[in-house]
């Protein structure tokens, strides 16, 4: 049965086997747990590479607002409201990373094998 999963390895799309593992065409194996694992630790990546941005963002136009004022097209009260609401948008983003670093600790940890080379959750 095709599912809307994402292989994680190579994007193809995962199927779900009788034996409740998922594998795509390239053959690459996740039992649920190996799964769930590996998305959520993309999706903790994917969050703290937002929120650094968006602080480097927030960084970059508080100094701008400070050393160039209203020059370059952008009056500097306006460039710290943005600084700030990426700095409100960080702070959201953190809420997430914390929730999904929840989820993360409070899945079981699946046997070395089944990570990689068990037929599971890599490829054989």
């Amino acid at each position: 049965m095709t599912s809307t999963l994402a292989c994680p390895t190579c994007a193809e799309t995962l199927a779900r086997h009788d034996d409740d593992s998922f594998r795509c065409q390239e053959d690459h194996r996740y039992t649920i747990v190996g799964l769930a694992l590996t998305t959520n630790i993309a999706a903790l990546r994917a969050l703290w590479m937002a929120i650094r941005a968006l602080e480097d963002d927030a960084v970059s136009l508080n100094y701008m607002a400070e050393h160039f004022g209203d020059q370059h097209g952008m009056r500097a009260d306006k460039r710290r409201d943005e600084a700030s609401a990426a700095l409100d948008a960080a702070k959201v983003l953190r809420t997430h990373a914390k929730r999904a670093q929840e989820r993360l600790d409070a899945l079981p940890s699946p046997p070395s094998s089944t990570l990689r080379g068990g037929g599971t959750t890599g490829r054989d």
